[in-house]
């Protein structure tokens, strides 16, 4: 075996002794001078002998002298010849070292679907001599296979592989064997497909995946940068809002801030003066009224202008004014409009006032 010892023994028949006599180991094809010995020396010419092989001698004076080689290795496998030489006697004997190695345990994988099956492949390393290989079903009958050819490594090691298709029924107790045949020993692993692993094995249906799997990508990958995109859309939408909301609040802050004052000053205008002239836009404007004279009370001198009724010195209204004094002296104008008609009061006092009013136009006019 591969990293054993060997004895290659070697005897001289008939029986004598070799105690005086030189030995010599050589391989023929290629030659090579194993080892020698001579009376008092000995010597290992090929190099990748050396430091390797020694003789027992113990039984030389026999006519027995063998030679062992240490850490076989596969290479040191083949014929080998022995001769023993005393002067012109001369012998010779060839004998055959086989070296054997067992492998690895096999190895089973699946390679793929072919051809309505599932191909199978089983393999292992570091056989000697040439292994062979082969597939059984589970009543031990060799299945059709396809072994691919190895060569020795550098060690003089074999490996060897072998694959089949199985098809579906023929999956169960299928074995991949590897055997010895030096030694008649072999090696094994058992495999088992499921059943529903073969109904994958349809071509079309393989393709049929393949082609979902081609067509969804390039769908995942464009929704997924659509969603994104609409994401940055709306981001930027509310970015937007936000700016325009505060923009348009700004804009309405600035518009109410004149009208605020505008309105300021005109309650300041109207609290200066009572009226305008007619023809100022946006302004209040006093109306050209003209009194009735026959309305005015008889304290209530109706100037000939008729529009600025003057009451005598200190003297009381009567009961149409509802006042006890000359501060509200009402005369009705002679103009109406839409059956309403005006009422022009006057104040008394150091300080004339004016106001304007309206009566229904069937109220007794006659004060």
């Amino acid at each position: 075996m591969v990293g054993e010892d060997a004895a290659l023994p070697c005897r001289l028949f008939p029986k004598m002794s070799a105690e005086t006599m030189g030995l010599m180991w050589e391989r023929p094809s290629p030659r090579q001078v194993v080892y020698v010995y001579t009376p008092g020396q000995e010597d290992t010419p090929a190099a990748e002998y050396r430091g390797r092989t020694s003789v027992l001698r113990e039984d030389v004076a026999a006519g027995k002298a063998a030679l062992l080689i240490h850490n076989v290795t596969a290479s040191d496998s083949g014929n080998y010849l022995c001769y023993f030489q005393d002067g012109d006697f001369y012998a010779k004997a060839q004998l055959e070292l086989q070296v054997a190695a067992l492998g690895s345990e096999p190895l089973v994988e699946m390679q793929g679907y072919e051809a309505g099956g599932v191909r199978v492949t089983c393999s292992s390393a570091g056989w000697h001599p040439r292994p062979r290989i082969e597939w059984r079903d589970a009543r031990g009958q060799s299945l059709p296979a396809e072994v691919a050819p190895e060569a020795a490594d550098a060690q003089g090691l074999y490996a060897a592989a072998a694959s089949v298709i199985l098809e579906s029924g023929s999956g169960q107790g299928v074995s991949c064997v590897v055997s010895n045949p030096l030694l008649g020993q072999e090696k094994s692993a058992r495999v088992s497909i499921a059943g529903p692993l073969f109904e994958s094995a349809q071509p079309w249906k393989v393709a049929l995946a393949l082609s979902l799997v081609t067509l969804l990508l390039p769908l995942v990958g464009t929704g997924y940068l659509l969603r994104r995109q609409r994401k940055q859309i709306q981001a930027l939408s509310q970015e937007e809002g936000r700016a325009r909301a505060e923009k348009d609040a700004a804009r309405a802050g600035e518009q109410r801030e004149p009208r605020a004052q505008e309105k300021l000053q005109e309650a300041l205008r109207w609290t200066v003066t009572g009226y305008r002239p007619c023809g100022e836009p946006s302004q209040a404007c006093a109306e050209d009224v003209v009194l009735d004279v026959d309305t005015a009370q008889p304290v209530v001198p109706v100037p000939e202008d008729e529009r600025s009724p003057q009451p005598a010195g200190g003297e009381k209204a009567g009961p149409a004014g509802q006042r006890g004094d000359m501060s509200y002296i009402p005369v009705c104008g002679a103009v109406s409009a839409s059956r309403v008609e005006t009422i022009l009061g006057g104040g008394g006092g150091d300080r004339a006032q004016q106001e304007v009013g309206v009566h229904k136009a069937d109220m007794e006019r006659k004060c």
